[in-house]
């Protein structure tokens, strides 16, 4: 199977795991809302740093092909003229309807597999984000969750004790630097 296919002939988002095509639909509003947030804090974090920040890339791993929502490269050897070759760093991926399965059961195992270093799962219909971290087996640990609470369901948890459940932000593992306001990332949740 020619895996190259010229992606540019094609209109919509094509990609190959383990030698089956996937076409996706385009996101929805709340998948855009959520990816162009992270995409501009992540700008704002990796401006000062070598690594490189992309949008939607092409990423060969192996015969496998896919379009990451987004993801950080610091080895610029990886980087072709029109693809990533090799694992990025860090991979996000937004779940939506028509994803969600492909990016938990097939992805998840691919990244794994080609040690990205760093998997976050974001669901931005209910405002939640997954990080998986490689382990030293090379296999991702337990996921960290951070679930992003309104401003009513903040004061519940203060009103019965539980304060200490409360969870305002989130940081990278490998790039602990990288902090993330659950409230600026979800903001349009509370719009809704």
């Amino acid at each position: 199977m020619d895996a190259v296919m010229n992606r540019l002939d094609f209109p919509c988002v094509i990609e190959t795991i383990k030698g089956v095509i996937h076409q996706m639909a385009r996101p929805n509003l709340n998948h855009i809302k959520a990816s162009g947030k992270l995409y501009w804090l992540f700008m704002n974090y990796f401006i000062k740093y070598e690594c490189e920040l992309l949008a939607e890339p092409l990423v060969r791993l192996d015969d496998d092909e896919v379009v990451p929502d987004i993801c950080v490269v610091c080895d610029k050897t990886k980087l072709k003229r029109t693809r990533i070759v090799g694992a990025p760093d860090l991979i996000i991926e937004i779940l939506s309807p028509s994803t969600r399965k492909k990016d938990i059961e097939e992805k998840y195992p691919l990244y794994e597999k080609h040690g990205v270093r760093e998997y976050w799962l974001v669901d931005p219909t209910v405002g939640s984000v997954e990080i998986y971290v490689l382990g030293s087996d090379g296999k991702y640990e337990i996921p960290r969750s951070y679930p992003f609470q309104t401003e009513e369901e903040k004061k519940d948890l203060i009103k019965y004790g539980r304060a200490h459940a409360i969870v305002e932000e989130l940081s990278s593992v490998i790039f602990p630097e990288l902090t993330i306001q659950l409230s600026e990332l979800f903001s349009y949740i509370e719009q809704v």
